[in-house]
């Protein structure tokens, strides 16, 4: 590993802790080290639940984030507003995915967009296809997944709709989990690799195969 690779990846996990505790979004440029807000209440760090571009937008507490495969958007988990963000980075558009818009009420429901409930989301990725993202939801001890294209969002894996915490392996809605944090989906789309908080491990959940796209 580099000097490079282990500065790049302090430089992650400092943009991440700033914008949990600034409540804003910071985009990062390898090239020249230059910081900048992409969203959020700059300079008042003013926080908030409000969509809108760049600066008119407000988040609360973001503290997950990934880009889209083809770089055109990031999602955002906002452990406060118990929501998932959709942040255009050409141009800091901020939009809800999925969660209560702009109530911010907090649960664990299923449904599509603003119809679906989330209690402290914590980490997202997205899989390699474009196609949904899965949700590492802190309080409600499950991952939920989530069709981009329509915001549908499901409970992949954990106790629903009881939310209860545990520590049981098995498929789907007979696994308990006890605070998932992160999640990260392999480059092939076949597993996803979860932290948990109280139960001090890493756990793997396989995937559904992609489709094959045929030419």
């Amino acid at each position: 590993v580099s000097v490079f690779d282990l500065f790049m990846l302090d430089m992650r996990f400092s943009l991440s802790l700033l914008s949990f505790l600034y409540c804003v979004p910071l985009s990062f440029s390898q090239i020249t080290g230059s910081v900048s807000v992409l969203a959020g209440a700059y300079p008042t760090a003013t926080s908030g639940f409000v969509d809108g571009i760049g600066t008119n937008a407000r988040f609360y507490s973001p503290v997950g984030v990934i880009i889209s495969p083809d770089g055109s958007y990031a999602l955002v988990c906002e452990y406060g507003n118990h929501a998932i963000r959709k942040v255009m980075i050409s141009n800091g558009l901020v939009s809800v995915l999925a969660g209560a818009y702009p109530t911010a009420t907090l649960g664990l429901l299923d449904g599509t967009g603003t119809n679906a409930r989330f209690n402290a989301p914590w980490g997202l990725d997205i899989s390699p296809d474009g196609t949904y993202a899965l949700v590492a939801e802190d309080w409600n001890h499950v991952i939920r997944k989530i069709i981009i294209s329509t915001a549908a969002v499901t409970v992949f894996a954990g106790s629903y709709p009881t939310r209860t915490s545990g520590y049981v392996d098995g498929i789907g809605t007979y696994a308990r989990f006890n605070a998932p944090t992160n999640i990260d989906i392999s480059s092939d789309g076949n597993y996803a690799i979860l932290t948990e908080r109280y139960n001090h491990d890493l756990r793997k959940i396989m995937l559904p195969p992609q489709p094959t796209q045929t030419p």
